[in-house]
């Protein structure tokens, strides 16, 4: 089975779980998700690269693999 797990602790703290699935793929996966469940709520791409523009500071997400 092929599972990715999103959690987010009270914290803030983002931790990312995958099994089965490698780096790439999970990536993507998740990027594609996060689009389609933007549209849906009508955020724009630019709204959405705002909102996520400080996932890419170091340390703000945690990604623990099994």
């Amino acid at each position: 089975m092929k599972t990715i797990i999103i959690t987010d602790d009270d914290n803030g703290e983002i931790k990312f779980e995958r099994k089965g699935v490698n780096e790439a793929n999970a990536t993507f996966m998740l990027a594609a998700t996060l689009i389609a469940a933007s549209r849906s709520v009508g955020l724009t791409e630019e709204k959405l690269n705002s909102s996520m523009s400080g996932l890419w500071e170091e340390g703000s997400v945690t990604e623990v693999e099994e």
